[in-house]
């Protein structure tokens, strides 16, 4: 079990979701809570909201939809960053878009994936970015999985 950073390294890892859509929002949260290394701090439906978020309960990661960023901007990122330095920003997309990985890693996301991932490979990559290890730029689900 990954043990979370800004707390010592003594609870489960703790997650603050920013997803536009609310059921996504409720899929994201339902499964990440059946996960015992995570912990959902909370869950928003802006970048307004998870920056104030991020910045009062200093979550370990901050999980960022693309729509979230798409209305609000890439800068958007560097907010949650400046609200809560310690937390790292992880970037969930549908798509491959090379302008905003590139804006968006200009702008203090620790990682990248696209949301086809299994769920056991997106606990993964926020165990990776709460050790500080090499998180994935953009990872993308194995051939022939679901």
């Amino acid at each position: 079990m990954a043990l979370g950073r800004t707390n010592g390294g003594t609870e489960p890892c703790s997650i603050v979701l920013a997803q536009r859509q609310a059921l996504m929002r409720e899929v994201f949260v339902r499964l990440l809570e059946g996960v015992p290394a995570l912990r959902i701090a909370d869950h928003t439906d802006s970048i307004d909201a998870a920056v104030t978020v991020a910045a009062a309960k200093r979550p370990d990661v901050v999980v960022v939809d693309d729509l979230c960023v798409e209305i609000e901007g890439a800068a958007a990122l560097a907010r949650i960053k400046s609200a809560s330095e310690n937390s790292a920003v992880l970037l969930m997309t549908n798509d491959v878009d090379h302008g905003q990985i590139v804006a968006a890693l200009a702008c203090g996301a620790d990682g990248i994936v696209l949301t086809s991932i299994s769920v056991q490979a997106l606990v993964d990559t926020i165990q990776r970015l709460v050790r500080r290890g090499p998180a994935p730029v953009l990872r993308r689900a194995p051939l022939g999985s679901a």
